[in-house]
């Protein structure tokens, strides 16, 4: 028995059997972590009144050189009431400077070797950290190049594998550093995203509006779609795909998703926008509806939009692999009293698959199925059909992307609802005007009268990639 006893607390005192405590504990915290998370973003706190307001006003010009439309809050109606924030969509993470204590766990042990080795041989001294780490002090103007070395010597899988931390140098990791540990990809995006990262703790972001057209009055408008644009320190417009697809490399998306909708409201605002107001959203770059929708729905009710006057596309539905969780989304805006559209229908088999399942108020249909539509047998019975599906099931459509007047007079035959496009007009900071607002009908008709004069060949007209939404 007292033999017995002794084995056992040999067994208990065991290298092997530490192991398996030390991860043991290690699990436990990072579980108490992500749980500590999810309560933030699910009951953030409170915080003060925002820095940027707005409040009712006459609308300012639009200034290339200044940043967000913001009006004055001299107005009674002004955002003076707190806002609840949540620490995932609207907390900035810190700049990627360069320089510190670097922490790698590489995904087998012929990598970790393989890259002590490549940083021995930069002259950087490894040293091993916890669960069978790599550690290495990286000085400020050698961060670039290690990034870099990774980058060149590490394939994308082995990169999206290993698990980095950065901290400062001769501070050792600590429970609440295990909420920081990223992968190896994610960091490289971010040391490369730190203009990202300034550009909107600055709010250099505004919005263009492109108008959406009656079909069966070309000329009266219906509303405007919001399109986001960055602005640079030097006040130049930046497209919007680089914005979004740094963003989603360095794990951005949800602050450039929210910053993105807060643009779009707050320039309709400045700019006495009427008729209705189309705002792009990302359903990647939302959790829980009630959480993550609350500050987009108090924007459209401070500044005075009416919600019956709002429509949410949903984008890059290609993306989105849970049609529960969009099914959710939908059901929050559309109980809130906002309309809901399907983006891009007929780019892939997912938003096809998805019209039943989210039942939309609109759909949009793709771009490319509207290019020559009035000479493709194809396109054209595809484009007919969903017509004739979206006409019985009570959803109205967008044709959007029209170039031509073929392409006009085709959609607008066959039972599109509305139309948008080039041919009509392009995306501008200040939106045309509303019919009834003053007499803007007039203004598309003859653009689209002068095109036509000029004799502008098909092959030269404007790609609608030229000013990507």
């Amino acid at each position: 028995m007292h033999r017995a006893l002794v084995r056992r607390r040999h067994a208990r005192r065991s290298p092997r059997n530490l192991e398996r405590l030390v991860a043991m504990l290690t699990r436990l915290i990072r579980t108490r972590v992500m749980r500590v998370l999810e309560q933030r973003c699910t009951a953030p706190r409170e915080l003060g009144p925002p820095r940027q307001r707005c409040v009712k006003a006459r609308p300012r010009p639009f200034d290339t050189h200044c940043m967000l439309p913001i009006l004055q809050s001299d107005s009674p109606s002004a955002f003076t009431r707190e806002r609840r924030t949540c620490v995932r969509c609207e907390v900035l993470p810190p700049l990627v400077n360069g320089g510190g204590d670097l922490h790698c766990w590489f995904p087998t042990s012929h990598v970790t070797n393989k890259m002590r080795a490549m940083l021995s041989g930069m002259g950087l001294r490894t040293m091993p950290t916890s669960a069978e780490g790599v550690a290495c002090t990286i000085p400020g103007g050698a961060f670039d190049r290690v990034i870099a070395a990774f980058r060149d010597q590490l394939s994308d899988v082995e990169r999206a594998d290993t698990r980095t931390l950065l901290t400062p140098i001769g501070s050792a990791p600590v429970a609440d550093d295990l909420a920081r540990v990223e992968s190896l990809s994610r960091l490289i995006a971010r040391s490369a995203s730190n203009w990202l990262i300034t550009l909107l703790d600055e709010e250099r972001l505004t919005s263009f509006f492109q108008p959406i057209m009656l079909a069966s009055s070309p000329s009266t408008i219906y509303g405007h779609e919001a399109l986001l644009r960055g602005l640079s320190s030097e006040g130049d417009i930046l497209a919007p795909r680089h914005l979004f697809e740094s963003a989603r490399d360095a794990g951005l998306l949800f602050q450039l998703d929210l910053a993105a909708r807060r643009s779009a409201i707050a320039c309709a605002h400045a700019q006495g926008l009427q008729g209705k107001l189309f705002v792009n959203f990302a359903p990647t770059a939302i959790y829980d509806p009630a959480s993550c929708l609350r500050s987009t729905v108090a924007a459209v009710d401070q500044a005075g939009i009416a919600r019956s006057d709002v429509v949410f596309e949903i984008v890059e539905t290609e993306r989105a692999h849970d049609a529960k969780h969009l099914r959710n989304i939908l059901d929050y805006y559309r109980g809130a009293g906002f309309r809901v559209a399907l983006d891009d229908v007929g780019a892939g088999y997912s938003s096809l698959n998805l019209i039943h399942e989210l039942r939309p108020d609109l759909l949009k249909l793709d771009m490319e199925l509207i290019r020559n539509v009035d000479q493709d047998a194809y396109k054209a019975r595809l484009v007919a059909n969903l017509f004739d599906v979206a006409s019985a099931l009570g959803i109205d459509t967008l044709a959007e992307g029209v170039e031509t007047e073929g392409e006009l007079a085709w959609v607008v035959e066959h039972g599109a609802t509305y139309v948008q496009g080039f041919l009509l007009a392009r995306p501008a900071a200040t939106p045309m005007a509303v019919n009834g607002a003053r007499a803007g009908g007039g203004t598309v008709t003859r653009n689209r009268r002068a095109r036509a004069a000029s004799g502008t060949p098909a092959d030269s007209r404007p790609s609608r990639h030229e000013t990507p939404c």
